[in-house]
């Protein structure tokens, strides 16, 4: 978990052991989807969001994310606009309403012990 601050929560991270994943979840009407991004990242690495590097950049344009998935929200449409994309080692999947999926890529000892 993150705070702000002020001491309120920005982004929420849950690890589920049988699944090896992580689960974000923030505001999206509060806090852009870039920004949850890396510091769902963040806290799963134990460092502060501006440590985080590469930059989401490198993966991604920030605000291309932004766009696409407020784009859902503020205009209120029906369905759900969903994005993945691979960031450092993390395929994340990032959903209008508020969800973050972060799924730890294999390495390839892992691949090579068939894991």
């Amino acid at each position: 978990m993150i705070l702000t601050r002020d001491g309120s929560t920005t982004v929420s991270v849950e690890y589920d052991r049988e699944t090896n994943t992580y689960k974000a979840t923030f505001d999206s009407t509060e806090l852009a989807p870039s920004v949850a991004v890396v510091e769902a990242v963040a806290a799963i690495r134990g460092v502060e969001p501006l440590d985080v590097e590469p930059s989401l950049y490198e993966a991604i344009d920030p605000g291309a994310l932004d766009a696409l998935v407020r784009t859902q929200i503020t205009s209120h449409r029906t369905g759900d606009c969903v994005v993945a994309f691979q960031y450092l080692e993390y395929e994340i999947t990032v959903k209008s309403y508020g969800i973050i999926e972060i799924d730890p890529l294999e390495t390839d000892e892992e691949r090579a012990a068939g894991r």
